[in-house]
């Protein structure tokens, strides 16, 4: 069933992206919490994964359709701070099956 605003699917929703506050961590094996929508402080947000290292990050946000420079910029800042938003990701059913939700 169709929202009055249209179809939910299309409808971007925050991605956030948390790591470990650790001075020692390191990009190649730090474990990231990626989840959508909500605010930052996770009310309202749904886990989608949590990949161990920036090459698995990496993947897992090419496979929801974050684009590479998105992509880049979100590794680049999580490699000075544990946390980064990207926002406007649009959520397909295609996606969703992709990650197996």
């Amino acid at each position: 069933m169709s929202s009055p605003a249209g179809n939910s699917s299309e409808t971007p929703v925050p991605l956030h992206i948390s790591r470990g506050e650790s001075p020692n961590i390191h990009p190649t094996t730090a474990v990231y919490a990626v989840s959508l929508g909500g605010s930052k402080d996770d009310v309202g947000t749904v886990l989608i994964g949590t990949p161990k290292g920036i090459d698995a990050l990496t993947a897992l946000l090419d496979k929801i359709g974050v684009g590479r420079s998105e992509i880049e910029t979100a590794c680049k800042v999580l490699a000075e701070q544990p946390y980064h938003q990207i926002s406007n990701v649009k959520l397909t059913p295609t996606i969703l099956r992709r990650l197996g939700r």
